[in-house]
């Protein structure tokens, strides 16, 4: 079973697309969570997305709206007050068929081994685990987007958003023992898409293809500029669905990795163990680095298939 929590969001909306384009992912379940945004939009934000790509009324079931133990951030900033820099204003309402999401039954109940891709802040998954400590043993990994051991965050100079959103659910989940694989910014920073291939997309005449238009033109406004073919895109998580389909592409290291949740200064940092002086069994996969020319060419196959 395949589940994508996701907190949508730009990089999430981009790689949602990607995974259902071409010969699409088999995604078992899709789960909302706040974070970019406030829960109730990044729900909407799924079902614009999944309508783009001609998934309209799938079945999304609707997580946590604040952390465990804190007051949520989101990132406006970043994403646009809607959470897909602006776009949403000209679409019309999606149809939604939302659930409450109950993870623990969904695990319970799953025929075969569960992979968890972890979009967003992982409050849904921690919750589910204290709650329930024995689903445990039926997820075959976590895949989690976030992090940064040799290099710095993207929210704090210690911290990524997902971790720094909710550090206590991120200690949950990887101090619970299941495989964990780090996504993070050791492979994020430089892995991203060239304008000269975005710019592709302005003459699609496909649903999918001119949504992605939309965010890509509209998110380089947010940046100050104009797209260019020069200009320079990342997209954070969609490495999490190069991992799943392509882990040949990364380099890693198994670490023990441990979540700080008390600094102020250093809130949601992932402190990797690579000489072996926490005690701690090594159970994060770390991404450490990525054939960029691979990556590139991944994600721009599946996505101009939606031209």
């Amino acid at each position: 079973m395949l589940i994508i929590d996701t907190d949508p969001g730009i990089d999430d909306a981009v790689t949602i697309l990607a995974a259902l384009a071409g010969d699409p992912v088999p995604v078992d379940h899709f789960a909302t969570v706040f974070g970019n945004v406030p829960l109730e939009r990044t729900t909407e934000n799924l079902h614009l997305v999944l309508r783009a790509a001609g998934r309209a009324g799938t079945p999304v079931a609707v997580g946590a709206a604040s952390p465990l133990f804190r007051e949520a951030v989101h990132a406006p900033h970043i994403h646009g007050n809607d959470g897909l820099a602006g776009i949403t204003a000209g679409l019309p309402k999606p149809e939604l068929a939302n659930s409450r999401l109950d993870l623990s039954s969904l695990i319970r109940s799953s025929p075969t081994p569960v992979t968890f891709i972890g979009l967003g802040p992982l409050t849904n998954l921690a919750a589910a685990l204290l709650t329930d400590p024995e689903i445990a043993a039926n997820i075959e990994r976590v895949i989690v987007q976030g992090g940064a051991v040799l290099t710095w965050g993207n929210t704090t100079p210690a911290a990524t958003f997902n971790h720094y959103s909710d550090p206590e659910a991120a200690a949950v989940v990887y101090r619970s023992g299941v495989p964990v694989v780090q996504v993070g910014m050791d492979v994020c920073r430089y892995a991203g898409l060239r304008g000269e291939t975005l710019l592709q997309f302005q003459d699609s005449t496909s649903e999918g293809g001119q949504f992605l238009w939309q965010i890509f033109s509209h998110h380089w406004r947010l940046r100050g500029g104009a797209l260019t073919a020069e200009s320079f895109l990342p997209f954070n998580d969609s490495l999490c669905l190069a991992y799943l389909l392509e882990p040949g592409m990364f380099t890693s290291e198994v670490l023990a990795v441990e979540i700080e949740i008390t600094s102020p200064l250093t809130r949601g940092a992932t402190v990797a163990d690579f000489d072996r002086k926490m005690g701690r069994p090594a159970s994060v996969e770390v991404l450490l680095d990525v054939d960029l020319e691979a990556y590139a060419s991944f994600m721009t196959e599946r996505l101009t298939s939606l031209l």
